[in-house]
């Protein structure tokens, strides 16, 4: 199930920090804590996000690990909270420090399966292809159609038909192994709705699946010239710990050598690219965004 933000920003649940003893964490340190939720009792009802304290010491400091609970299986006792602190300097938590924010939020319905999706009609015809001002003689192009309605199933017929390779599987090798939590980025009121949307096209396609991974790395929103989302992922820190692949590169004397005595000269572009790759299993929780 995918959640639905309904708080009031301003009004929103406390997690405060109870221990007796004041706790030191050092600078990376990720160290689960104890605190007790504080919130109304119209959210009893209700599943809350215990999230990112918006006013406090962790705006700055601390990243908290995002927890989605019943309300009413958080309310009036003792609760974990895993948080990292994510400057340079030792932070000092003492008794009474608020940690972390409580946000009701509604269970929006689960998607259809994948295999419930229909596509919409690929087959492809000759008016399919558009020639433009192409100095190729009729008979030239006709040849051409025919040879690429034989191969109609490798082209993408539309947005979310991306294909995928069965030739290869993407690993991720890395030289540090130990989790991360990188802090969500915040998104603009405009954005959030067009983002959820893209994701569940994305989640409907079969493209990318809900997880629970103890490694998390921010999206980034930009917009297309159209206007439309293009989202990515800041995957910085994921990047600094994978040990790259090694390729030899070819020379461009080769390269263009094997042009020698070609006629036909084409450009292929992947849609989407990479979607097509699938990720191996063991280490799609790496790749994990929030």
């Amino acid at each position: 199930n995918s959640i639905r933000d309904t708080s009031d920003p301003d009004k929103p649940g406390v997690v405060w920090f109870i221990q007796h003893k004041p706790i030191t964490l050092k600078a990376g340190e990720v160290r689960q804590i104890y605190g007790k939720p504080k919130f109304s009792s119209e959210l009893l009802e209700k599943y809350v996000l215990i999230d990112q304290a918006t006013d406090t010491i962790a705006l700055e400091e601390l990243l908290v690990r995002p927890e989605l609970q019943p309300a009413s299986v958080v309310s009036n006792r003792m609760i974990t909270v895993t948080v990292k602190n994510m400057s340079s300097k030792e932070v000092l938590l003492k008794r009474g420090t608020p940690i972390a924010h409580i946000f009701p939020v509604d269970v929006v319905p689960q998607l259809t399966p994948k295999s419930n999706v229909s596509a919409p009609n690929t087959s492809l015809s000759p008016e399919s292809f558009d020639f433009g001002n192409s100095p190729l003689p009729e008979e030239a192009k006709q040849r051409l159609t025919e040879k690429l309605l034989g191969r109609q199933d490798v082209f993408s017929a539309y947005e979310w038909d991306v294909g995928c390779s069965k030739s290869t599987v993407h690993e991720i090798r890395l030289s540090d192994a130990t989790p991360f939590q990188e802090r969500s980025h915040r998104l603009a009121p405009k954005d959030l709705e067009d983002v959820r949307k893209h994701l569940l096209e994305l989640q409907k396609c079969g493209i990318i699946t809900e997880s629970k991974s103890p490694y998390a790395s921010p999206i980034v929103v930009v917009r297309k010239k159209s206007g439309n989302v293009r989202m990515c992922v800041d995957y910085r820190t994921l990047n600094r710990r994978t040990i790259p692949d090694q390729y030899t590169v070819p020379r461009i004397e080769d390269a263009l050598h094997c042009f020698s005595g070609s006629k036909w000269f084409s450009v292929l572009d992947l849609r989407s690219g990479y979607y097509q790759i699938p990720m191996n299993k063991d280490d799609q929780e790496k790749t994990a965004f929030i």
